[in-house]
């Protein structure tokens, strides 16, 4: 047995040494399946473009079945003849003129909500902003008319009335 440490150490590097030789050996012997790995690599890298390839055609092939299921099957209506070039104006104007009348209701809609929801919180209003403003701005309070200061009063005073009222409501 050894009885040093060297010793150990020498008889543990021969050992290195004789499995680095017969790794070669064993190198000969691993060349054709690390080629056989290498094939089957090549293989499943194919397969797998392949299979993505056959992804994305079953997702079109989908979204055309989609589209064509929306379309429904209709039946093909007769061609109408076009209309003359008069009626096709006056028609197009009509359309813009109620397209015009639909969002300027929706606008008003839209205005009276945002007022109402200022005044359910107790927030003031651009129009009364502007118009205290207006009278109490170091550059313009010279040219505020009494007519814009009684409107200024008046709205701050109904601003000041809905702003007790959101606050009763919000203690409620």
């Amino acid at each position: 047995m050894d009885k040093t440490n060297a010793e150990r150490q020498r008889r543990f590097i021969a050992k290195l040494k004789a499995q680095a030789q017969a790794g070669s050996v064993d190198a000969r012997r691993t060349a054709p399946l690390k080629a056989r790995i290498a094939e089957l690599e090549a293989e499943r890298t194919a397969l797998k473009a392949q299979i993505t390839e056959l992804h994305h055609e079953l997702l079109s092939q989908a979204q055309a079945f989609r589209d064509a299921s929306k379309r429904g099957a209709a039946k093909p209506k007769a061609e109408k003849a076009p209309l003359p070039p008069d009626e096709q104006r006056d028609w197009q104007i009509k359309s813009l003129k109620t397209r015009i009348r639909n969002l300027e209701a929706e606008k008003k809609e839209a205005m009276r909500l945002h007022a109402e929801s200022l005044r359910r919180v107790g927030a003031m209003e651009r129009k009364t902003e502007v118009a205290i403003a207006k009278c109490l701005h170091p550059d313009q309070r010279d040219n505020a008319t009494e007519a814009d200061k009684d409107e200024a009063c008046r709205l701050f005073n109904a601003w000041k009335d809905d702003r007790k009222k959101a606050q009763h409501r919000g203690a409620a």
